[in-house]
Order: structure tokens, then C-alpha cells, then sequence
């Protein structure tokens, strides 16, 4: 699957940024674009509205989860020590996508609690077993 344009990814970013800092009222489209470094135009040249901006944030969310639910599930420890040792919040990518789609169901976004009780499912079918 190709890279998603950088333009895209700094939008996506600065949108989890303000998320995660500062709660899903500040996230509007201005204050995105401005964290992003990008024009209005420039940010709905990818992302139409604000509703478009949180699915990127959610496809995102599952992207990362996909990558951690297949490392859990081949780690040589076992999923539940992976699932263990990697649970503490170091604020990498996973863990920051987390936080600001809970954001968004705070403030909320329809398809967040969704997307957050897919990736609490996922996570206890591959601890299961």
C-alpha cells in the first residue's frame, strides 16, 4: 500500500495533536490548518470537513491497530505478555491515536465509540485464544 501524501499525514497529525492537547473543540479546521502549516484550501484539498478529518484520524487508529494486533499475535513472549508489556501509554503513535479518537467520541463523533469498542474486541479475540 503507498505512503499517503506527507501533506496528508502533517494535516492528520496536527489534527491528532490538537486532539490529544487541547480537546476535540479546539480541533477546528483553522486551527488545524494552522498547526499543519498548510493553508484552509490546502487542508480541504484532503480532507473536506471536520467529519472527514476524524475518519482519517479513525482509519488511522485501525492501521496502527492492525500492525499491533499482528506483532501481538506473532510475538515469541506470547500475545497477553506482549499485550502486557506494551499496554504502558509511552506516547507513541498507537497510543496518541487512541487518546484523540477518545477525544472525538467525547465530543460526540458518531463513529468513534465504534471504532473504540472494534479495536477493544479485536484486541480480546487475539488475547483469548
Amino acid at each position: 500500500m503507498p505512503r499517503p501524501p506527507l501533506a496528508r499525514e502533517r494535516v492528520l497529525d496536527a489534527f491528532e495533536d490538537i486532539l490529544v492537547r487541547d480537546g476535540e473543540r479546539a480541533a477546528t479546521l483553522d486551527a488545524t490548518a494552522k498547526a499543519a502549516g498548510v493553508s484552509k484550501g490546502g487542508l480541504l484539498y484532503h480532507f473536506g470537513s471536520k467529519d472527514e478529518l476524524a475518519e482519517g484520524l479513525i482509519e488511522r487508529l485501525n492501521r496502527l491497530l492492525d500492525e499491533d494486533v499482528t506483532a501481538m499475535a506473532s510475538a515469541d513472549e506470547g500475545p497477553v505478555s506482549f499485550f502486557i508489556r506494551t499496554s504502558v501509554m509511552e506516547n507513541d503513535p498507537l497510543d496518541r491515536a487512541i487518546i484523540a479518537v477518545s477525544r472525538l467520541s467525547q465530543g460526540g463523533y458518531a463513529a468513534a465509540p465504534a471504532a473504540l469498542q472494534a479495536m477493544r474486541t479485536l484486541w480480546a479475540d487475539t488475547l483469548r485464544p
